[in-house]
């Protein structure tokens, strides 16, 4: 892993969605690759369409480490965690020890009372991807839950789902049940820089502090939301909060009427809807966890000097070259147990 190259601590991000399998038939859903470091690599990129016509993707990337990580959950409810060899990760086993990577119940099996069950298996990040594109078709009914990333693209920011759980449903969605509830769930912390009231609601802005990135983040909230939006307004900058909400799918869209000319002379008008821009994938916030909210961890000054130090190594990195980050990958799952998420509001 490349060394940090900012002392500040991270703001996670975590969320959970469920919904319908596609994209699995596409080029762009599995591949494989080397590193700059001459080591394997292996990526899965598909969709999860949690209502009609609307899909969030998700992607999950993995390399040959030199070492792999076993948790181990101790009386007093502290983690303990060891290092194995990269050859350890699927031949390992000692009690009460589990293998920190991302959890897949994407197979079934049958269990002593013959029911059929999720066939619940943890992989590292590499041999996961093999895994999924092996075995998840398009049209399976998963929930899935894992952290969120942010980082800046050609000045664009994007949001990336990278999976820590796949699993099947018990039941088949059905989008068009009376009682179908889309679940697109997520949960940030953010270094709080402000609250601003718009045209249709709030926006929200701050920084999201990565592994060795600092990426700028805008949240958004419904014009119902004017109370919090106070709460919020109160906060000092550079103040780190943690905010619940879900992600939602928007298309700008207008109806056009155009008239048809058919093949028997007869001319008629014909509406239909036309995308005028394209989707957008926005998180927008409903609530707040009042403690988590603490004002010591950032200021200005440590944040600016982080993001002048971080543009001070890129542009060093064109000008001279630098050591290649290909093998910071980051991890997947950490040293707890990550089966659900019971604290989100």
């Amino acid at each position: 892993m490349a060394n940090r190259k900012h002392d500040l601590q991270e703001t996670k991000g975590f969320f959970q969605f469920r919904g319908k399998v596609t994209g699995t038939d596409k080029d762009s859903f599995y591949k494989e690759s080397t590193t700059k470091t001459k080591k394997a690599f292996k990526a899965v990129n598909f969709g999860i369409e949690i209502d009609k016509g609307k899909t969030l993707y998700i992607g999950l990337n993995g390399m040959e480490q030199d070492n792999v990580y076993f948790s181990h959950k101790k009386d007093d409810g502290k983690y303990e965690t060891i290092k194995k060899s990269w050859a350890e990760r699927k031949t390992f086993k000692a009690d009460g020890y589990r293998l920190i990577g991302v959890n897949l119940g994407i197979t079934k099996t049958v269990d002593k009372s013959g029911n059929e069950i999720n066939d619940n298996r943890l992989f590292v990040p590499f041999d996961a991807c093999q895994f999924i594109a092996d075995n998840l078709v398009d049209d399976s009914s998963v929930f899935i839950k894992g952290s969120i990333e942010h980082s800046v693209y050609n000045d664009k920011h994007q949001t990336r789902f990278t999976p820590q759980q796949i699993s099947l449903c018990k039941k088949a969605i059905d989008f068009d049940a009376e009682d179908y509830k889309a679940l697109a769930d997520f949960e940030q912390t953010i270094c709080f820089k402000e609250i601003e009231k718009t045209s249709d609601g709030y926006t929200i802005h701050g920084y999201v502090i990565g592994y060795n990135d600092i990426t700028e983040v805008e949240m958004y909230m419904k014009p119902d939301k004017a109370n919090f939006a106070k709460t919020l307004k109160k906060l000092k900058p550079y103040t780190s909060v943690t905010l619940v909400g879900y992600v939602a799918v928007e298309s700008n869209t207008e109806q056009v009427t155009q008239a048809v000319d058919d093949a028997w002379g007869d001319t008629e008008s014909n509406s239909f809807t036309k995308v005028s821009a394209p989707t957008e994938r926005k998180l927008y916030v409903t609530a707040g966890k009042s403690d988590s909210v603490d004002t010591s961890l950032y200021t200005e000054d440590s944040v600016m000097a982080a993001i002048a130090k971080l543009n001070s190594d890129k542009q060093a990195d064109k000008d001279y070259g630098g050591s290649s980050d290909d093998d910071d990958w980051g991890s997947v799952g950490d040293s707890s147990d990550d089966d659900d998420f019971d604290d989100w509001g």
